[in-house]
């Protein structure tokens, strides 16, 4: 019973989360990331964060390039995005490595300092 769950566990969490390589085009999406992007998973694939969100291209490249560069995690605040999950309230981009030359990009509320320190507990533990 191998199926694409066991591969991508992450699927069905409620947060927006993706998969990007190298060349930060996406391999995979979560249905969470799909419905925020307006386009399905399938069509995220191979598809470039510039090319499915150039809005925010400017705040997350960066951070990726500083994963794929460092190997430590990296986060920044998106903020006056109304587009990005229908709020302009902040958003804490959470990038951090995931498996060979892969980064795992994720989008967490700012308002809640919990989840911030949640987040950066976990990524001292990934370090």
């Amino acid at each position: 019973m191998h199926g694409e769950r066991d591969h991508f566990p992450m699927e069905y969490a409620p947060l927006p989360i993706a998969i990007l390589d190298d060349h930060f085009r996406f391999v995979k999406v979560n249905r969470a990331m799909a419905k925020v992007h307006r386009i399905t998973s399938e069509a995220h694939v191979g598809k470039t964060f510039d090319e499915v969100v150039p809005s925010l291209s400017p705040l997350i490249l960066p951070l990726l390039a500083k994963v794929l560069a460092t190997g430590v995690p990296a986060e920044g605040e998106i903020t006056g995005e109304p587009a990005y999950l229908g709020h302009t309230r902040p958003w804490l981009a959470v990038c951090f490595p995931s498996g060979e030359s892969e980064i795992a990009f994720m989008v967490l509320q700012a308002t809640d300092r919990r989840i911030e320190d949640a987040v950066r507990s976990t990524n001292r533990h990934l370090e």
